[in-house]
């Protein structure tokens, strides 16, 4: 997810007036402290799937060095 997908998706979220819950407290993304919640859950999301692709790669590359990685 790069940034302007995190930014229409918060900006469609806002249109929805989504509201995020965390440990009781609920966080309008309009206002400060909602949006930096909203982005440090996205930036996470992006760590994360940046960690699974490197993983992946990493995975892919071993079995190509031991000859079990078909196709491409």
């Amino acid at each position: 997810m790069d940034s302007f997908t995190s930014s229409r998706t918060g900006y469609q979220l806002t249109r929805r007036s989504v509201r995020l819950r965390l440990g009781g407290s609920i966080h309008d993304p309009t206002d400060p402290v909602g949006r930096l919640l909203f982005n440090v859950l996205a930036m996470v999301a992006e760590f994360e799937s940046d960690l699974i692709r490197m993983r992946t790669r990493e995975g892919m590359k071993v079995a190509k060095a031991k000859g079990r990685l078909r196709g491409k």
